[in-house]
């Protein structure tokens, strides 16, 4: 029972681990894009800056997509 539990515990944190990989990643190919689209120095400064936070929220049906289909192959 205990074996089980742990089992349990272990797969949620490797899932959750799984999404804020793929977070970050969704968040820096954002801010690379918006630097590359604007100038390198004011466009990469605001993208890293408010980029990261406006990234989660925005794209949250892509991510919730893309951590569907990870939480989907972890399990």
């Amino acid at each position: 029972m205990v074996v089980m539990v742990v089992m349990l515990i272990m797969r949620v944190v490797v899932v959750v681990l799984v999404m804020v990989v793929i977070v970050v990643v969704v968040i820096v190919v954002m801010v690379i894009m918006s630097g590359d689209c604007n100038n390198s120095s004011s466009g990469g400064d605001g993208g890293s800056g408010g980029g990261g936070d406006g990234g989660s929220g925005g794209d949250g049906e892509q991510t919730q997509a893309v951590v569907a289909v990870a939480a989907t192959v972890v399990t």
